[in-house]
């Protein structure tokens, strides 16, 4: 019995340094692309930037915060909640009750969401801002995750695809108007009428997912 009982604390012990080598891993991939600077960005227009203390920030980008409409609310997963990259995230759900699930940038446990956004979920729209997240989270695979993003020079071509799709479906003037300057209508979605809205829906965003609480 007395052997059973040190095997078991060897094997507790052995666990436990094992999870801590795994959780001083993560921080350490975090930090060591921590040094690109600026955001990565899923094709479904959800972002990802990199905090030097190994967790990661994700939110929505201008252009699914403005798509989406005037934002009633945000559904959101529950903290401790562990989302792979690609996995519906959130959901932006617009005063028209206009419904946008987003999708996980990167995979990670869920640990913060944005005390803002229980007020209000203005912030989503403020891009570059401090307040603009949705979740804070702890990465797993983040290395291997940012190499599926796109960051930089590509970024900014799949946001030129992306305004240059919208305005082709778009009757000139509000085409002008949802991309005055370079820079999206905040709530331009609420514009389009619900067929055109769909079809971008259906030909810019991944699937729907499952419910979520709201925030």
């Amino acid at each position: 019995m007395v052997i059973v009982l040190v095997v078991l604390t060897v094997a507790a012990f052995m666990l436990a340094d094992w999870y801590l080598i795994r959780r001083r891993q993560n921080a350490a991939e975090s930090a060591a692309v921590a040094a690109a600077a600026g955001l990565f960005l899923h094709p479904g227009h959800t972002w990802v930037r990199i905090g030097a203390d190994g967790r990661v920030l994700v939110g929505a980008s201008d252009f699914a915060a403005s798509f989406a409409g005037a934002l009633a609310t945000i559904e959101l997963p529950q903290l401790g909640a562990r989302l792979r990259q690609g996995q519906p995230a959130w959901t932006l759900v617009s005063a028209g009750k206009r419904r946008l699930t987003q999708v996980m940038p990167v995979e990670g446990e869920v640990v913060e969401v944005n005390p803002a956004l229980r007020g209000s979920p203005a912030p989503a729209r403020q891009e570059g801002s401090r307040t603009d997240w949705i979740l804070r989270v702890r990465p797993r695979h983040v290395r291997e995750n940012l190499l599926n993003l796109l960051h930089g020079e590509a970024a900014d071509l799949w946001v030129e695809a992306t305004r240059s799709c919208v305005n082709a479906r778009l009757r000139p003037a509000l085409g002008r108007l949802a991309n005055d300057g370079g820079q999206w209508l905040p709530g331009f979605g609420d514009l389009l009428e619900d067929s055109v809205w769909q079809a971008l829906r259906r030909e810019l965003f991944p699937a729907d997912g499952g419910p979520m609480r709201g925030a």
